[in-house]
């Protein structure tokens, strides 16, 4: 008998999408004994309503792949594991593994607050010595020595690390400015010409996206509508 574990769940669980409930991946992992490599590649192999589909389109893609890559079945919305290949995810080591991404997800979650709580406080902090210099520099109060040089070395440092910075900026922009003036007439026209083109291209993609960000939404709704339930 499995023992069960009471944890928060982090593995929140994507609204539906009409006619994709599952999903078959492909995807090679480093391995520093088998191949050379460095990160993770995944190959989406395209979203089904069943699992007999997905089933029927693994045969599919055996034949065309001639048994080169293995092929994952995975639910869509939800969180899964990218495992190394035969690695079996039956009985308790399914536990395991949904245990190891729930923790993975709320060292990320974790992680993202902490970084904006640490974002918000460099930005009071900049608010405050704002505020400091601003009453210093119109404040009258008579001060002990010691906290006016302090002030003043800090305050100089700042300045050194201001220029530096400036400087550094501006090295760029001189690198810049001279990488640019080495292109020819004909590079520069064509550049502008190709961006152009790209720019006319991804009208219609943009558009389609902007209508798939609108039909999510109403999904969105939809699925919230038939979730709550009437007190």
């Amino acid at each position: 008998m499995q023992k069960t574990v009471d944890l928060e769940d982090y593995l929140t669980v994507d609204p539906p999408i009409a006619n994709q409930q599952y999903c078959l991946i492909t995807y090679l992992l480093p391995d520093p004994e088998k191949n050379e490599i460095k990160y993770p590649i995944i190959k989406n192999r395209g979203n089904f309503p069943t699992i007999a589909a997905c089933n029927k389109r693994i045969e599919k893609l055996k034949k065309i792949d001639e048994g080169m890559f293995s092929i994952t079945l995975s639910e869509v919305g939800k969180y899964m594991e990218l495992l190394p290949p035969n690695t079996q995810k039956e009985g308790v080591e399914t536990i395991h593994s949904d245990s190891r991404m729930n923790e993975a997800v709320k060292g990320h979650i974790d992680n993202n607050e902490k970084s904006k709580v640490a974002f918000s406080e460099r930005v009071n902090f900049d608010k405050r010595k704002e505020q400091y210099i601003e009453e210093k520099i119109h404040s009258d109060e008579k001060e002990h020595p010691i906290a006016v040089k302090n002030r003043i070395e800090v305050c100089q440092m700042e300045i050194k690390r201001l220029h530096e910075q400036l400087q550094k900026q501006e090295e760029l922009l001189k690198a810049s400015e001279i990488k640019y003036l080495q292109f020819t007439e004909e590079e520069l026209q064509a550049a502008e010409a190709e961006e152009a083109m790209n720019n006319q291209q991804n009208k219609p993609q943009q558009q389609l996206k902007r209508e798939s960000l609108e039909d999510d939404l109403d999904i969105d709704d939809v699925f919230m509508k038939r979730s709550r339930r009437p007190e």
